[in-house]
């Protein structure tokens, strides 16, 4: 294949992310030539006639679900319409999107940081701070209040869609299953099967499948588990099969931010906490953060406050909080950005992972009803 075939003009700081299980490349204020080795699943960037070795991002799906690449690209397709009809600083932007020999790829922003779901796994593996949290919860709550007066729902809320750059810029990702509220009707019934691959973020009324539906509340619960797993540095209900988390879900448990008061609760309660690792026997968060998260996972979605609402709570609305910009973000983060540097091409970002969570099993949860 020659190198001066298939030419793309590439904004600075965007990065060409490949759908079908092969791995995302960086983008650069230049333009880029591309080979495409399927088979290898590989891609191989020339800039200016030169070889430059490849930075891998990620990739996003099995060898497995490569067979079903038909239902692949009916999500893809949906999730690059739905991203053209956005436009907010907090949503992940669609610079472009093309079909190169049997792949399809999209330009988006360069989040060099990845996803909070990679920042915890690499480099917090007991959670990110308070301050940090406010700060990416009131990023994240921007974008939902955005999505939820246009009457949208995101179905899809978790740690691996929200993006971070080192500016400490958050974007919501994850389209592919957005679906639009009824003109008159501010309820769904449906419960597409792509909502099994998340069901420990899913809502209790999602779940029941019943006639009572669910409505944009539905992701308010969603961002409760996820500032619970970013804290925590575990998924909630992870350690559980489905049908054990269906039942404690549907009886009002839910999970709670660890840390000095919710241990202190479980000795009260005869339980020995002296195993616990000593990160989360010593922190302590605010009672509006645990008020705010308790907010988010209640059982009946009308008590649960709006995106609109929550980014004016006690907690992201204290004096701490109120005032926090991306640049606090990235400060409260604590990492080398040296590291994810977008001009090292020819390096990974390095930095030494902490050790694995001695304990796993990591959270506290409210009583049954």
């Amino acid at each position: 294949m020659s190198k001066d075939r298939h030419l793309f003009a590439i904004p600075a700081n965007f990065f060409i992310y490949c759908v079908f299980n092969r791995v995302v490349k960086q983008g650069n204020p230049t333009h880029l030539s591309w080979i495409c080795d399927v088979a290898r699943q590989r891609v191989t960037l020339c800039v200016s006639n030169r070889r430059v070795s490849p930075r891998f991002w990620r990739t996003t799906c099995s060898n497995e679900s490569l067979r079903h690449e038909s239902i692949i690209f009916e999500e893809t397709q949906r999730e690059a319409t739905n991203l053209r009809l956005m436009n907010h600083p907090n949503i992940l932007e669609l610079n472009d999107c093309f079909v190169l020999e049997n792949s399809v790829y999209q330009i988006t922003p360069a989040m060099n940081l990845g996803s909070l779901f990679d920042i915890v796994l690499n480099y917090k593996k007991f959670g990110i701070n308070e301050k940090a949290t406010a700060g990416i919860t009131k990023q994240v709550l921007d974008a939902l209040a955005y999505l939820h007066q246009r009457r949208y729902i995101h179905r899809d809320v978790k740690p691996k869609h929200i993006l971070i750059d080192s500016n400490g810029n958050v974007k919501l990702s994850g389209f592919r299953f957005m679906i639009e509220l009824n003109a008159h009707l501010d309820c769904v019934y449906e419960f597409d099967a792509h909502l099994q691959n998340q069901i420990y973020y899913l809502a209790p009324e999602v779940l029941a499948q019943n006639m009572h539906g669910y409505t944009v509340k539905s992701d308010i619960y969603m961002l409760g588990i996820t500032i619970c797993e970013a804290i925590n540095g575990v998924m909630p209900f992870a350690e559980l099969d489905p049908l054990e988390m269906l039942h404690r879900k549907l009886n009002g448990q839910v999970p709670r931010p660890v840390d000095m008061t919710s241990l202190k609760d479980d000795e009260a309660l005869g339980i020995d906490i002296s195993q616990r690792p000593r990160e989360h026997l010593t922190r302590q968060f605010s009672q509006e953060m645990h008020d705010f998260i308790a907010n988010c996972l209640l059982y009946e979605p009308m008590h649960r406050n709006s995106a609109a609402d929550l980014k004016e709570s006690t907690w992201l609305g204290s004096k701490a909080y109120r005032d926090l910009r991306p640049t606090d973000v990235s400060e409260a983060l604590e990492l080398d950005y040296t590291h994810f540097d977008l001009s090292l091409w020819e390096q990974e970002p390095v930095i030494p992972p902490q050790p694995e969570q001695r304990y796993e099993i990591a959270f506290d949860y409210s009583p049954l009803s």
